[in-house]
């Protein structure tokens, strides 16, 4: 199946110049919704300031309604293409507080979460009476999970922190089937994204890299791209991409 690009708005279709909006699509897109328990999430301690950052705890709390809107959007579409059905296997590398595991409700879906620090999602999905996600190490989890045995793997925002993504890529490929899928989300850290880290208060530069450069290292690794999404727009205005892969031999260039 060849790349292509679908950008939020061209979602909603266009019928003699005038916009045909689905309600219940228009509904998703504009008011999409996270299931957890703030009050229990502003009380979260035990992770320092930098820490809290990485797991996106100040973006889930944010006072900015857009600031809240486009981190919930994020994972809307990215649950969207993980599309998952019942019994199939899902990793979550980098599953920080384990906030897009809870928002899983397909049933028999077995969950796996892999991060540095899991005592917060242990914690947090504890909390909400998730006990079905089982918590790996990062140092150890290829260890403990068999090559050939995942449906699908996402890691949302995340590999901008991982200095190796190369040898990683290949780690994915080993674990994914042949027919699995790989979910990716990012920062574009163009000027626009700069702007809005700006207005809603973050400072601190964290990252070893941006969407681009990690997503030519998995194209490099055998990843050929299925799906492109872009929050909330395209071109400048873009402070996110979600991409949805695909093992294969072929290789590709960063569009």
């Amino acid at each position: 199946m060849p790349a292509r690009l679908s950008l939020d708005l061209n979602l909603l279709p266009l019928k003699n110049h005038q916009l045909v909006i689905p309600m219940s699509k228009l509904k998703d897109v504009l008011f999409p919704r996270l299931d957890f328990d703030r009050t229990y999430l502003e009380q979260f301690s035990g992770l320092n300031p930098d820490q809290r950052d990485e797991m996106a705890i100040p973006s889930y709390l944010h006072r900015n309604p857009f600031i809240r809107w486009i981190v919930a959007r994020r994972m809307q579409v990215v649950l969207e293409l993980l599309d998952l059905r019942p019994s199939e296997s899902l990793l979550d590398f980098g599953c920080g507080t384990g906030m897009l595991l809870l928002q899983i409700r397909t049933p028999q879906v077995t969950c796996w979460g892999v991060d540095l620090v899991l005592w917060p999602a242990q914690q947090f999905l504890e909390h909400h009476r998730r006990d079905d996600v089982k918590l790996l190490p990062a140092e150890t989890w290829a260890d403990q999970i068999p090559d050939n045995s995942l449906d699908k793997i996402v890691a949302l925002e995340v590999l901008e922190h991982v200095p190796l993504v190369p040898a990683l890529a290949q780690e994915f490929k080993h674990k994914l089937k042949p027919s699995g899928l790989l979910v990716v989300a990012g920062p574009t850290e163009n000027d626009f994204y700069q702007l809005a880290r700006r207005i809603a208060g973050f400072s601190g530069e964290y990252h070893h890299r941006h969407i681009g450069t990690i997503m030519n290292d998995l194209l490099d690794g055998g990843f050929r791209i299925e799906e492109t999404r872009v929050i909330p727009l395209g071109g400048p205005f873009a402070l996110f991409r979600v991409y949805a892969l695909r093992p294969g031999p072929e290789n590709q260039s960063e569009m």
